[in-house]
């Protein structure tokens, strides 16, 4: 057949087809953790003015078929999504709420009126923002290419260029780019990372300028071909992700593995760590991975959570949510795993909307993992626990195309696919596939609910307290001691009185775990010798915590001993 209708073929085959005395600050009554998912519409595919597909979207745009991934910008304002049947990325005005404002376009060429044009989009799929905005790098199948788009400052992009395969129409190639599918950016913002699915095709590092520009510069695969280094579990590749400490990268791939590899922070090149298989199809396909799970069979999405402790793994064939505990040196072990209810995939814990699961996502406090499926048309959300084990809160599924028992439903969902959470976390967006669609939904977010502990009476040397939060959040500390002490003037006794600042001090809560906090005044040399002289000194303790539900103060007060 035609390459275009083969390769359409392909990716439809995963989506279509996979279809002593204390003082206590009491916690809040409303729990922290985000839940409830609610529809705000949609953004629907338009052809001569009109919504052509089976949803009652509240907006449309004319270039916007076959949805795929959605991404927001860092300042919150812009969000961007590939549309696979369009060859072009599509990008949206965010206001305050979440709404979105269709405000551009730019396709493959020749584009079509209304849009910008760059070379290289045909069959456009996966798409990852620079980490300093400047840049929007997306992967085309159609083209064998990488993209660069430039990023304005209003959010709008232009073409900057592109990398090939020889068969793709760039100027500069490289064999190693056959069909790339998904793409990822290191913390520090060097290194681009593609995954291709091409049977014996893997993982490729692309160099990234000061500019933004790219160079092919190494690649590892399972079969070591055209110069590729080996690397066990790297082929069909899926999907990817660059862990926020920038010394791993994941790749998921269609034959039921995860391809555990080492980053080097300072060359972004790649060697393998081995891999993780499903423990039934591992053997028969001769992954070679030294650790197996039971059920990653036709591994599609791959997403390291920010503190690093955990890496989430969707198989839309085994229909279930996979924990991977994640080990200093990156290498990952089996932490169980979440099943679609009415399956026996080995899991010890069931839930609603994992049906042909194909996309894994988490917010950026680390607290609840998000998982979009083709088969449910649904989205599903997972709390995590302190150490990163997943359980289901709930699920929100389309209105029209989805037998599952979702507590709510909304327009746009059909085909779930890949989404993304705000940055803000009070929002996710989803590309429905088979909607041609962008769904907006409005994610609930509550400030946490905090307690601060801390002993009446401590010595200077050993100042303590204890935090504990219902959610994920971030503490900060600060403090005043202030000394009251008598001082001789003449034949006159004075009192006086001298404050102290409190060094501050950052503390990462973690759900339902008391966290220790240690405490130290600056100058403590001058305030120790005001103690050795009869000071009566008073610490006032004030703890900040925040996440993207809001702020909690907590004060506490400590009597400072010598």
């Amino acid at each position: 057949m035609p390459r275009r209708t083969a390769l359409r073929t392909l990716v439809v085959a995963v989506v279509a087809g996979l279809v002593g005395g204390l003082l206590l600050a009491a916690p809040t009554s409303q729990a922290a953790r985000p839940g409830t998912l609610t529809g705000l519409g949609c953004i629907g595919d338009l052809v001569d003015g009109a919504d052509t597909d089976l949803n009652t979207c509240t907006a449309g745009d004319e270039h916007i078929a076959g949805t795929g991934v959605p991404v927001v910008n860092a300042a919150e304002t812009v969000v961007y999504v590939s549309n696979y049947d369009e060859d072009t990325v599509t990008w949206y005005a965010r206001a305050a709420n979440g709404s979105l404002t269709p405000r551009g376009c730019i396709a493959d060429a020749p584009a079509p009126a209304g849009c910008a044009e760059a070379q290289g989009l045909e069959y456009v799929w996966g798409i990852r923002l620079s980490t300093d905005g400047k840049q929007l790098y997306a992967a085309s199948m159609g083209d064998d290419a990488v993209v660069r788009l430039n990023v304005a400052a209003d959010g709008s992009l232009s073409d900057g260029g592109c990398l090939s395969a020889p068969s793709g129409p760039c100027a500069t190639t490289s064999p190693w780019l056959a069909e790339p599918y998904s793409v990822d950016v290191s913390e520090d913002g060097k290194d681009v990372y593609v995954g291709t699915w091409r049977p014996g095709g893997g993982v490729v590092q692309l160099r990234r300028s000061t500019s933004g520009a790219l160079t092919a510069t190494s690649c590892v695969a399972a079969d070591a071909s055209d110069g590729c280094t080996a690397a066990a579990g790297a082929t069909q590749v899926t999907w990817l992700d660059a862990s926020a400490d920038g010394r791993s990268v994941y790749a998921t791939s269609q034959t039921g593995a995860v391809a555990m590899l080492k980053r080097n922070p300072s060359t972004g090149r790649l060697t393998s760590q081995g891999c993780v298989g499903d423990s039934e199809v591992s053997a028969d396909l001769a992954l070679g991975c030294g650790t197996e799970v039971p059920a990653i069979a036709g591994a599609l999405g791959v997403v390291a959570s920010g503190d690093g402790s955990s890496v989430y793994v969707v198989s839309g064939t085994d229909h279930t949510l996979t924990h991977l505990h994640r080990a200093t040196n990156g290498t990952l072990t089996d932490g169980g795993c979440v099943q679609d209810v009415g399956t026996e995939s080995g899991c010890s814990q069931s839930t609603e909307g994992l049906n042909q699961v194909a996309f894994v996502t988490i917010d950026s406090d680390d607290d609840q993992v998000l998982t979009g499926s083709v088969g449910d048309n649904a989205v599903t959300s997972f709390n995590r626990a302190a150490d990163g084990a997943p359980s289901a809160v709930g699920c929100i599924a389309d209105s029209d195309e989805s037998d599952t028992t979702c507590a709510s439903t909304t327009e746009g969902l059909n085909g779930s696919y890949a989404l993304t959470v705000s940055p803000d976390g009070r929002n996710v967006y989803v590309g429905g596939w088979s909607d041609h669609a962008l769904a907006l939904l409005k994610r609930q977010v509550a400030a946490p609910a905090v307690a601060l502990t801390a002993t009446r009476k401590q010595p200077l040397a050993q100042l303590r307290a204890t935090l504990r939060s219902d959610a994920r959040a971030v503490t900060r500390i600060t403090g005043t001691a202030d000394a009251t002490y008598r001082v001789k003037v003449g034949k006159k006794v004075r009192t006086k009185h001298t404050r102290f600042a409190l060094r501050p001090a950052r503390v990462v809560l973690l759900p339902a775990t008391t966290v220790p906090a240690r405490l130290q005044v600056k100058k403590s040399a001058a305030l120790r010798k005001l103690l050795a002289h009869g000071a009566k000194v008073t610490l006032t303790l004030t703890a900040t915590t925040t996440n993207d539900g809001g702020r909690v103060t907590r004060k506490a007060t400590v009597r400072v001993s010598r």
